[in-house]
């Protein structure tokens, strides 16, 4: 016997909804520190000859997955900042993962967009993300500017467990997914 639906109807007053809007560029930023530190130290432990490292020849290098996690956390955090989305905003200068050969090459990389991003996260403004982005590149696609934060982290998060999937498949342990420290 099917169960019958139910639809809950959650009202957010708008002075709670503000306290939400700002807990989620919070929590970006938090991301920006924490979530990329861990993968900082995964990218530690990932010796010079297998940055460039993949399981089967259709999957994405160590290198191409950090240089994908620093691109898309680049081109979100650009958009809200500039109130669209450019194609240009995926670009992380001077990093071809393809011809990288040291991880200390990738961690300087890393290290650089970090910087960058965490100083244009740090001057978002409240009415930035109050904004609806258009990201020209896929074909003027729209969403709010706290949903273009969501996706950063939530890449960062994925592309995390990938690479300690892939330090396993190395026979390396990973760090823990969460030690912040």
């Amino acid at each position: 016997m099917r169960r019958p639906e139910t639809i809950i109807i959650c009202y957010v007053s708008h002075a709670r909804w503000n306290t939400m809007v700002e807990s989620i560029a919070d929590y970006a930023k938090w991301s920006l520190t924490n979530h990329l530190k861990v993968l900082r130290k995964m990218i530690c432990l990932v010796p010079d000859d297998k940055i460039q490292f993949r399981p089967t020849p259709e999957q994405k290098s160590v290198s191409e997955i950090v240089h994908h996690v620093l691109s898309a956390t680049q081109t979100h955090i650009f958009a809200v900042r500039d109130g669209v989305g450019r194609q240009e905003h995926s670009t992380v200068k001077g990093m071809d993962p393809g011809t990288l050969k040291s991880t200390s090459e990738l961690l300087a990389h890393m290290d650089g967009v970090s910087d960058t991003v965490g100083r244009v996260m740090g001057e978002i403004t409240p009415e930035q993300l109050d904004a609806a982005i258009t990201y020209t590149q896929w074909n003027d696609y729209t969403v709010d500017a706290r949903r273009s934060l969501l996706f950063f982290i939530e890449e960062l998060i994925h592309h995390r467990g990938q690479i300690s999937v892939y330090l396993r498949l190395l026979g390396i342990a990973p760090p823990h997914l969460y030690d912040y420290s």
